[in-house]
């Protein structure tokens, strides 16, 4: 720690926070110089349990360490056990997990842009970002059949297929995502209002 900075606890709680956690802040004057970051409250201890389940058992388990990104989770895992046990996914499988993935890491940045507008007190472009959001999640819903917590990598594959007629609605989904976003896009770059409120805050060095 600097020799005039202080040290700041953040936590273990916060309302604008998701999952508690700790940050301890160094604090010099107005800018912050360095933040510890502590986990401990989050950990459910999922390794552990893990090395007492099947590998097959353990894609519900993994997808369950973040409902936001839950592909990523349950993808890698499928793909770790795959190499180990010498498994050769097939290519259009391959290709259908890759479009979940991109379907979630899209999702995933609207949930966070909505809640960045949210807690810059800017609702109505959280609630519209969100909208966008939806159209989504609808998509990914006709894929998989659900709309968090996919569910669909097996171990060599997966459990569900692309035909035509749910990549027309998921093609309708992202043209009308992606028409909603282009609207919000000038706002999140633009508003001088916005801009105001979330400049100038970093971590220093």
């Amino acid at each position: 720690m600097a020799g005039s900075a202080i040290r700041l606890p953040f936590g273990p709680y916060h309302l604008a926070l998701e999952e508690p956690f700790r940050v301890d802040l160094d604090i010099e004057g107005e800018r912050v110089r360095g933040a510890r970051v502590r986990i401990g409250y989050v950990h459910r201890g999922i390794e552990y349990i893990l090395q007492r389940r099947r590998w097959y058992e353990g894609l519900r388990i993994v997808e369950r360490v973040c409902s936001i990104c839950t592909q990523a989770h349950s993808q890698c895992y499928a793909q770790g056990v795959e190499e180990l046990a010498d498994v050769e996914v097939p290519e259009r499988a391959q290709w259908i997990r890759m479009v979940v993935a991109e379907l979630n890491r899209i999702e995933s940045h609207l949930l966070l842009l909505g809640v960045l507008a949210h807690k810059a007190g800017f609702d109505t472009l959280f609630m519209y970002t969100w909208y966008a959001r939806e159209k989504i999640m609808d998509a990914l819903e006709l894929l998989t059949g659900n709309r968090v917590q996919y569910a669909i990598n097996i171990l060599g594959g997966v459990r569900r297929d692309i035909d035509g007629n749910i990549k027309a609605v998921i093609e309708s989904k992202l043209r009308e995502a992606l028409k909603l976003m282009s609207n919000y896009e000038r706002v999140f770059l633009q508003d001088r209002s916005l801009k105001s409120r979330l400049s100038g805050g970093r971590c220093s060095h």
